[in-house]
């Protein structure tokens, strides 16, 4: 349930590098706060590449 929310509240702004081969680091934003450019509002999150 929680993984359905987040892909439908918050959209990825930028992938990045965590110098591990097991994860990366991407920024997230929801919908709405990118429709309006609230940029100071999006979070970032680490996940794994598998």
């Amino acid at each position: 349930m929680e993984k359905y929310r987040l892909t439908r509240e918050w959209v990825p702004l930028a992938q990045f590098p965590t110098g591990s081969q097991y994860h990366y680091g991407c920024f997230l934003i929801g919908r709405d706060d990118l429709a309006d450019k609230r940029f100071d509002r999006t979070l970032s999150f680490t996940m794994f590449t598998e």
